[in-house]
């Protein structure tokens, strides 16, 4: 019987499975393997150990792979062991980048003034968050469309976001740099309400 490519893999060496992920470019060298899906970091899969069953039957027990972050892993390769309570740092702000020469260690405090002073941080206001759907620009037109008499259920479908998403624009709690909530009038009635 021929052992899985999943067999495979785990008995290549550790170094040999790394760089088979790893496309090199003039800049950066990009990790191709697994990758976190909240943070594109690359994973690899190493250091197994057997663990307990969880089913119905005790004698059965499974191998469990530990994750590890390419990144780290490259940084390992290249300059030996992590200092305790490190952080390995990106240079090129690439989540996906491998290459040694990018990298660099800090501690988590470091880690985090350099993720805010790039505008990487997961609050950052406005255009400033990568995960921003809307410019500023966009953001006014809705907040004046809005005071203009266009309803906030049809800016919605005109922009593709949830109904709430333009309330909160308009309000102000969203994109506040840009001003604060504008009056909300209610169907047949006369009076300025903020919500």
């Amino acid at each position: 019987m021929r052992p899985s490519n999943e067999f495979i893999e785990r008995t290549t060496p550790l170094e040999k499975r790394f760089w088979s992920k790893v496309q090199k470019t003039n800049t950066c060298w990009i990790w191709t393997g697994a990758k976190r899906s909240n943070t594109y970091y690359g994973i690899l899969y190493c250091g197994a150990r057997w663990l307990g069953s969880n089913g119905p039957d005790p004698n059965v027990k499974r191998l469990r792979y530990r994750a590890v972050a390419a990144h780290r892993l490259s940084w390992q390769m290249a300059n030996g062991a992590i200092p305790l309570g490190m952080c390995v740092c990106h240079h090129c702000d690439n989540p996906a980048c491998v290459r040694p020469d990018h990298l660099f260690l800090g501690t988590p405090r470091e880690n985090a003034m350099d993720r805010t002073a790039k505008g990487r941080s997961p609050g950052a206001p406005g255009e400033s968050n990568r995960h921003a759907k809307l410019t500023s620009a966009a953001a006014l037109y809705i907040r004046n469309a809005y005071a203009s008499g266009i309803s906030s259920i049809e800016l919605a479908k005109e922009f593709g976001l949830a109904l709430i998403s333009i309330q909160q624009i308009i309000n102000g709690r969203h994109w506040k740099k840009i001003g604060g909530p504008i009056p909300i009038r209610r169907r047949g009635d006369n009076r300025r309400v903020y919500i």
